[in-house]
């Protein structure tokens, strides 16, 4: 809630906050087709008739708004089957016929699997081979600024220019095509990284997680973080692990 209201803060300022939508869904109680989209049957004006893979309304606020969020809350105690439907949506934005715009974030949130409601799980390998895994816990300086009035995490928001990854997606990308160019076994390291039950849940590097770190680099670029940075570091072992992130 505090980074809730430090953003809309942000919003209000810029004047866009009526353009900003947030959908949240409590995956464990979300079945599959809701994400997948619900068939509906429809007849166009020559007769001709089709399923049309409808998105819920949450969906097409989202594309009615110029920004906003969608949440899958709880992710770790979703079935599979639910997890599997939220893949597309948290990877390219697509929910039924429906596709999200590329001012439309998406987040899975969700508790270890050992203290999360219900029988959880860990996330499985191609679920966490969709998402950036941030782990996270409040600060306690930061609760306790939020207490007294202040901004609590509202004081390490930063928000990316215009532009941020046009001016800064070559940079990220010398780094990473050098980078495999020297470690080729690092584009996928399914097979050699997630290998026990102790690695599921585990970032692991794959094609389409270094296009995402990419993207990543690129916005840390254009806040002036350098490639040697901290932030930078969790970006990396968030999208690849922590492995080829301390090679890298």
């Amino acid at each position: 809630s505090m980074l809730g209201k430090e953003l809309l803060a942000v919003l209000i300022a810029r004047k866009v906050s009526d353009s900003f939508y947030v959908d949240v869904n409590i995956l464990p109680q979300t079945m599959p087709e809701t994400l997948e989209g619900i068939p509906a049957p429809v007849t166009d004006v020559k007769g001709k008739s089709y399923l049309l893979r409808l998105a819920l309304r949450g969906i097409r606020r989202l594309q009615e708004s110029e920004y906003g969020i969608w949440v899958g809350d709880e992710v770790t105690s979703a079935s599979l089957a639910t997890g599997a439907a939220a893949m597309g949506l948290v990877q390219d934005g697509r929910a039924g016929d429906e596709t999200l715009a590329e001012t439309t974030g998406r987040v899975l949130i969700c508790n270890p699997s050992w203290c999360a409601a219900g029988n959880a799980r860990d996330m499985t390998a191609p679920e966490i081979n969709r998402v950036m895994k941030l782990t996270w816990k409040l600060p306690l300086h930061d609760f306790l600024d939020y207490l007294r009035g202040g901004k609590g995490l509202g004081n390490h928001v930063r928000v990316l220019p215009k532009g941020w990854e046009r001016e800064n997606k070559a940079l990220a990308t010398t780094l990473i095509t050098s980078y495999l160019k020297n470690n080729p076994t690092h584009v996928n390291t399914l097979e050699s990284q997630v290998t026990t039950a102790g690695d599921v849940g585990e970032p692991w590097a794959s094609q389409r997680m270094w296009e995402n770190l990419i993207r990543a680099l690129a916005a840390c670029f254009s806040i002036g973080e350098e490639p040697s940075s901290q932030l930078c570091y969790v970006m990396i072992e968030g999208c690849v692990g922590e492995g080829v992130a301390k090679s890298l």
